[in-house]
C-alpha cells in the first residue's frame, strides 16, 4: 500500500494524477495494456533448434510472414513423428 501525506493512494489514483498533469502539459500519453494470449505452437522453441532454424523464423514461416516449404514440410515431419500434430 502506498500513502501520502497519511492517506492511503491506490495505483488507479496514481494513474488518473499522471494523465491530468500530462494533459495539462500537452502530452499525448498511453497507458501499456498486457494483452496475453494462447499458445499458439506449443514447443515452437525446441523444434525451431532441431530444424536447425531461429524461433523467430520458424513462427514467421507457420504464419505465412515467410515462404519456405522445405522448413515447413521439415516441420510437419517432426510434429507428425512426436504426434502432436
Amino acid at each position: 500500500m502506498i500513502t501520502c501525506h497519511g492517506k492511503r493512494v491506490t495505483l488507479a489514483d496514481l494513474q488518473r494524477a499522471y494523465l491530468r498533469v500530462c494533459s495539462r502539459l500537452h502530452h499525448p500519453v498511453r497507458l501499456r495494456r498486457v494483452v496475453r494470449y494462447g499458445v499458439q505452437y506449443p514447443g515452437i522453441v525446441g523444434h525451431a533448434r532441431q530444424l536447425g532454424v531461429s524461433h523467430p523464423h520458424l513462427w514467421m514461416v507457420l504464419t505465412g510472414k515467410r515462404a519456405s516449404r522445405r522448413l515447413m514440410a521439415r516441420y510437419r515431419d517432426l510434429v507428425r513423428a512426436k504426434g502432436n500434430f
